[in-house]
């Protein structure tokens, strides 16, 4: 791999993204296109296979190799950076969708490790077994909400659901806090099945269930919460549905479900900062859509 990254001169790109795919080997193009244009293509990114098998199979069967295969990776990569001369190092960023989040977020051992290894991070549609995803909801600020929690004032780390949560909390209040470098923006749509089932979900009704946007509760004006009024907690019920709607959690519009498309722009754009060669507006974004959609179509 390291030779690989030597042959085709990825060590002199100013941005290299680490990332871990999805089962057999998949990885977002909406995250890969949304960066490779912001850099203006000044970036490699850096993945491996861990499975043959399917995202669901590996999902139930198979939690180690995200991790151990995460690890190697961003092991391997940041130890030949640390070689290089500290005038001339790259931009280190980690990413991943799904289990790629998984595998990605558990090779740190806390916020701190990450933030200190690496200058930032995108993880999308992590499930809920993600154990810094875990402890950082866990940790929340008091008052903020399990599906969007605000963690130390959104110093470094923002949960959104939306590109509007990047500025603004889930009450569409400004955070407490200046966003400072590096950035880690942990995406999760309240409507995404992935992230939100867990076995607990049988005999213990979550905290998401009974915030804002949920059965009973209104939701403040102007919040994007992606949520089905209707839906309350029943034992064995809800885990049931929960459960199934992952097998269609995909074939929904970008924006919602598992499906983080176009707003990855604007995530990575947050997270580059200066970085970036290109700064995001409204009429940028509306083209580099058009551009990523096609590209990928093409593909």
């Amino acid at each position: 791999m390291l030779a690989e990254m030597d042959r085709t001169g990825a060590f002199r790109r100013d941005t290299i993204v680490i990332q871990t795919s999805a089962g057999t080997g998949w990885i977002t193009d909406w995250s890969v296109c949304a960066y490779e244009f912001l850099t203006g293509g000044n970036c490699a990114t850096v993945s491996m296979q861990y499975s043959y098998l399917p995202s669901a199979v590996s999902y139930v069967m198979d939690r180690d190799s995200p991790i151990l295969a995460s690890r190697e990776l961003i092991e391997a990569v940041l130890g030949r950076i640390d070689q290089m001369p500290a005038d001339d190092r790259p931009k280190v960023y980690v990413a991943g969708e799904s289990l790629g989040g998984y595998g990605i977020a558990a090779s740190f051992d806390d916020l701190d490790d990450l933030l200190t290894r690496t200058d930032g991070a995108v993880f999308s549609g992590s499930p809920r077994f993600t154990r810094l995803v875990r402890e950082l909801t866990a940790a929340r600020d008091a008052g903020t909400p399990e599906r969007l929690p605000v963690v130390d004032g959104g110093r470094h780390v923002r949960f959104v659901a939306h590109p509007d949560h990047l500025r603004r909390n889930h009450s569409g209040v400004n955070y407490p806090h200046r966003w400072r470098h590096p950035r880690a923006v942990i995406a999760q749509h309240a409507s995404d099945p992935i992230v939100w089932w867990n076995l607990r979900l049988v005999w213990q009704r979550p905290d998401w269930l009974t915030e804002p946007g949920s059965r009973g509760v209104r939701a403040p004006r102007g919040q994007r919460l992606d949520v089905v009024h209707g839906m309350r907690w029943v034992p064995f019920i809800t885990a049931w549905q929960v459960g199934l709607d992952q097998l269609t959690s995909l074939h929904v519009p970008g924006g919602h479900g598992h499906n983080y498309h176009d707003e990855m722009l604007w995530y990575w754009d947050a997270v580059l900062g200066d970085h970036a060669a290109v700064r995001m507006t409204d009429e940028i974004a509306s083209r580099a859509r058009e551009f990523i959609v096609t590209d990928s179509v093409r593909r």
